[in-house]
């Protein structure tokens, strides 16, 4: 089942003990707390949840008299600024199971040195929109044969004429997840997934364009992607000498299939063009004529 068998269990137990000590103890329950997130096994062992509602539900918005005179331009004191920080940071820990409010507490971490009055506001309607809309994490049995799906996306914006903002804004994140691929009679492609890491945050490369971000987030989404790889290669087939875990990467082979995924146009209409252009990244067109 998939919490594993009693076997198992005491396999691991045994050997938690040999490390840690006799005093080491293993116990498999159906529902448990730990560091604030709800861990909860169906009772037929077919799927587990985890989410973090009555956590969420401790976070307290900031609504002091003192805001409210703020006008959204206003910095905040220092006592402000300590409560922006502390909240901020109880967002941040949510984010371990609520994908879905990442790029705003990502953009709100941004402005920690120096946060205003509407930052706060804003952070305030996040942990709102948090406690009104609890999520649970749902891990099923995946029927076989899996495969590892990585999915990417990114967003440019150039600064608008008069902005005070000199650095275009470009978020990216990508999503790594375990799936079942299945296609229908139709043709109609869906997966059956499980979540296992997911990144959003601000672009780490220097980014001219929609283009330039896109292919960047692609390429850091493969790099994490083939790390999970070689994890799930030595837990499949056992130790993986590191030479043998470079061929695999450079050469493929891996015992888990990759697939990638993106929504970018710009780059499925270069793929397809009859001559390759060079882009304004120029860097980029050996990968692309590769991808040919």
């Amino acid at each position: 089942d998939c919490a594993g068998s009693m076997v198992q269990l005491n396999f691991v137990l045994s050997i938690l003990q040999k490390t840690f000590g006799e005093d080491v103890k293993l116990e498999l329950k159906d529902q448990f707390i730990h560091t604030g997130i709800q861990y909860t096994l169906t009772t037929d062992r077919y799927y587990a949840t985890l989410d973090q509602i009555a956590y969420v539900a401790k976070l307290k918005p900031v609504e002091l008299a003192e805001l409210k005179e703020l006008k959204d331009e206003d910095s905040l004191s220092s006592f402000l600024h300590a409560c922006y920080m502390s909240l901020l940071g109880g967002a941040a820990w949510a984010l371990q199971t609520r994908m879905d409010c990442a790029v705003f507490i990502s953009a709100l971490q941004r402005c920690m040195q120096r946060p205003l009055a509407v930052h706060m506001r804003r952070l305030n309607r996040v942990i709102r929109y948090l406690q009104k809309n609890p999520r649970k994490l749902e891990y099923r049995r995946l029927p076989q044969p899996v495969q590892l799906l990585a999915v990417g996306d990114s967003a440019f914006q150039a600064p608008s004429p008069g902005s005070e903002e000199v650095n275009p804004l470009v978020m990216r994140g990508f999503i790594l997840a375990l799936a079942h691929r299945s296609v229908a009679h139709d043709g109609t492609v869906s997966y059956c997934t499980q979540l296992i890491d997911y990144v959003s945050g601000k672009q780490s490369h220097v980014a001219r364009g929609v283009w330039s971000s896109e292919l960047f987030n692609q390429c850091d989404a493969l790099d994490a992607a083939v790390l999970l790889l070689g994890y799930f290669e030595e837990l499949r087939c056992g130790h993986q000498p590191a030479v043998r875990l470079r061929e695999l990467r450079q050469s493929g082979g891996f015992s888990l299939p990759l697939e990638m995924q993106t929504d970018s146009f710009s780059i499925f209409s270069y793929l397809k063009s009859i001559h390759l252009k060079f882009p304004a990244e120029r860097g980029t067109v050996l990968h692309l004529a590769y991808l040919r």
